[in-house]
């Protein structure tokens, strides 16, 4: 089980965080559109 959690400071820029059950994080993905 993961859990993504999207931080968006600002319109069409942002970045996805994936932890899995434990709360580590196992990859994150930023997002500039």
């Amino acid at each position: 089980m993961t859990a993504d959690v999207t931080f968006r400071p600002a319109t069409g820029k942002g970045i996805t965080i994936s932890v899995d059950e434990a709360g580590r994080i196992v990859g994150f993905q930023y997002t500039d559109e």
